[in-house]
């Protein structure tokens, strides 16, 4: 539940049975050196906390993440990496691409098309990082993170609508761009 619908609740379960400074340690020992684990459960705050205030993760460090869950599927040394097994990481993929939250980076793209993918929510920004594919391969790892998104843009727009759709686009562009010859 933590990673199809992002709750919170289990992800701090998650936290607790494993240990935050496990958890901090394994993110350094891999090189996500943009990850900083500060809670199992997130703080409540406003839209103009400071970022150590909370647990932070950056764009490279869940592209990072992807491409080597992604590439230990199929690469011993990957996977050692990780610390996992091939099948561990073909679950991971699997679970990733049971994400129920799609309004991001699936939302533009043909219907059907497998995004193993990760939402995020935070009171500064939304974010969606995951890999898509085109006929069961790879096509692109995408990361993409909004920050200080408005209630509501001049227009009216919701800013968290505006976000999706920004994120979404993103997704699309990769797709046509990328997909066209493969």
């Amino acid at each position: 539940m933590m990673i199809i619908v992002s709750d919170n609740a289990c992800t701090g379960l998650g936290v607790d049975l494993v240990g935050l400074d496990f958890i901090q340690r394994y993110c350094e020992a891999i090189d996500m050196s943009g990850t900083i684990h500060c809670f199992g459960i997130p703080p409540r705050l406003g839209r103009d906390h400071s970022l150590d205030q909370v647990t932070t993760t950056a764009p490279n460090d869940q592209g990072l993440l992807l491409e080597l869950i992604w590439r230990g599927t199929s690469y011993a040394g990957a996977a050692a990496r990780l610390g996992c097994t091939p099948e561990l990481r073909r679950l991971a993929l699997d679970i990733l691409s049971w994400q129920k939250l799609k309004t991001r980076l699936p939302s533009l793209l043909p219907l059907g098309t497998k995004v193993a993918h990760k939402t995020g929510t935070g009171s500064r920004g939304y974010m969606d990082a995951g890999i898509t594919f085109k006929d069961d391969r790879p096509l692109c790892i995408l990361t993409a993170y909004t920050e200080h998104v408005p209630v509501a843009l001049a227009d009216g727009t919701p800013g968290f609508v505006a976000a999706y759709q920004l994120i979404g686009r993103m997704a699309r562009l990769c797709w046509d761009t990328l997909g066209a010859g493969a």
